[in-house]
């Protein structure tokens, strides 16, 4: 998620050195043939994500208090009317455009696996179905999540906590 939100979501600069990173990472992956993949849930984070941060945007720049409620408020503008075209493009015409979707066969010992890592980890659980989902399909992960520190799935990142020494 975090990958489809430097490559696409364009929120601010403060980030400039890892959005560059993950550039070329994806520009290379690309240009190489490889074959991309995205999962329904990555792309569920991922709206929600942009959404959220657009509503943060839309607070500050126009002075609304900390009572200016997401669901209750912001969905009723122009301005979420606006950014949900907006990410529904970027799905539709950029993410999908590169990536395939990949999605598990989980039957309720998979569900009941994935509960158990969720109880004994502290990891998120669309973390855990990510990481699960990667070792079923035998996937490498491109993600910038310290939560995978851990992981026993192949990983590119430029995040510290993930590179090996």
């Amino acid at each position: 998620t975090n990958i489809w939100i430097y490559l696409f979501g364009s929120f601010s600069d403060s980030q400039d050195s890892i959005i560059k990173k993950y550039s070329w990472a994806f520009k290379y992956l690309i240009q190489s043939n490889n074959k991309l993949y995205t999962d329904v849930t990555v792309l569920s984070e991922f709206i929600n994500r942009y959404q959220r941060l657009k509503f943060g945007i839309y607070k500050v720049n126009n002075n609304k208090r900390r009572t200016f409620d997401f669901k209750k408020d912001y969905k009723k503008t122009s301005d979420f009317k606006e950014h949900l075209q907006l990410v529904s493009s970027i799905v539709k015409n950029k993410i999908l455009k590169w990536a395939s979707a990949v999605n598990p066969n989980y039957d309720n010992k998979d569900i009941e696996e994935l509960i158990n890592n969720f109880e004994d980890r502290a990891i998120d659980f669309n973390d855990l179905h990510i990481e699960k989902l990667c070792k079923m399909k035998k996937l490498i992960l491109l993600t910038h999540d310290g939560d995978y520190a851990d992981s026993s799935v192949d990983i590119i990142s430029s995040n510290p906590k993930l590179l090996v020494e």
